[in-house]
């Protein structure tokens, strides 16, 4: 059996807090290859952006958000709010 069948992700959306760069990035990487699509979150914008495209190019959907989860409240300025954050899943989860 392929680790894929017992751990396939596909149809889901991961976010990765962290993600822009290090062990965070290799997570993301990890969550797309196993099906899912991935939400990318750092405190650095152009990190995100970055591994989005190159998830892009593994023909995977994403989305890159400048969040900082350290800082209690900091994720709703960063991100628009929590609606707008939900909104952004379910945008991916039903293209």
């Amino acid at each position: 059996m392929h680790i894929h069948q017992s751990f396939g992700l596909k149809g889901k959306v991961a976010l990765v807090t962290g993600g822009g760069r290090g062990l965070g990035e290799h997570i993301a990487k990890a969550f797309a290859e196993a099906g899912a699509e991935v939400v990318v979150c750092s405190h650095k914008l152009d990190n995100c952006q970055q591994i989005a495209t190159e998830l892009e190019e593994m023909g995977v959907r994403n989305l890159a958000l400048e969040c900082d989860v350290s800082k209690a409240g900091r994720h709703q300025q960063d991100s628009g709010g929590s609606d707008q954050t939900v909104w952004y899943y379910r945008y991916l989860s039903e293209q």
